[in-house]
């Protein structure tokens, strides 16, 4: 069975594609779980973490070009395809990274780099699974924020299902794609774009069942 893992990208009006190909002779997609410890700093308790109420509600130079956001995805498991209910399960990390200059240490006059950010407390990209169904955010949502203003957001969602058009007629010589689509639900194209990240994309090499042959397109 040849399996194409589809990831799309979407603002509301925009889209970009990329396709992981895993050939294989068997249904169920198995790869063993991620043992992942959620990574987070400590706070010094006489830092000033305070952020301005306002760097919240827009994004970083609102009337200049659009914000560059960097989206980068590991499957480290596919648990299951589901013929009859036209799913699939995933077990996903996903790494967000983008610059906010307004959160640099030269515009606050301080460094938030040793501070634990809440995601909600900077402005971030609204993003909604488009065919996603379910799942399970297993990390707190803070952001990691360096004295140049880049941002890092780290999330790992367990069991999450996805809905796709699937059909098994030819197997085990058949061809699937299983698509994972994100839209951009506050800003159009002119205002955030995504680009993948290259550096934090892929899968894992590690399988639990023998057969595979995983290649990265």
């Amino acid at each position: 069975m040849s399996v194409k893992v589809a990831v799309s990208f979407a603002d509301i009006r925009s889209q970009l594609d990329l396709f992981i190909k895993l050939f294989a002779f068997i249904v169920l997609l198995l790869i063993p779980s991620l043992n992942s410890a959620q990574e987070t700093k400590g706070t010094d308790l006489e830092a000033d973490c305070s952020i301005p109420i306002k760097l919240s509600k827009k994004r970083p130079h609102p009337e200049g070009p659009p914000t560059e956001v960097r989206i980068g995805l590991l499957f480290i498991d596919i648990n299951a395809s589901n013929d009859a209910e036209q799913t699939f399960t995933a077990d996903v990390f996903r790494m967000l990274r983008w610059n906010d200059s307004r959160l640099s240490e030269k515009s606050l006059g301080k460094s938030l780099e040793d501070c634990e950010v809440n995601l909600g407390e900077v402005w971030h990209p609204d993003l909604l699974s488009v065919n996603g169904l379910k799942g399970e955010k297993l990390l707190e949502d803070i952001v990691d924020i360096d004295t140049n203003g880049d941002v890092r957001h780290r999330q790992r969602f367990r069991n999450a299902e996805f809905f796709s058009d699937l059909d098994f007629k030819d197997f085990p010589f058949d061809s699937q794609i299983l698509y994972v689509r994100m839209m951009e639900l506050e800003h159009e194209k002119d205002q955030v774009s995504f680009v993948i990240d290259r550096e934090h994309f892929g899968m894992r090499e590690e399988l639990s069942e023998e057969g595979w042959d995983i290649e990265l397109e």
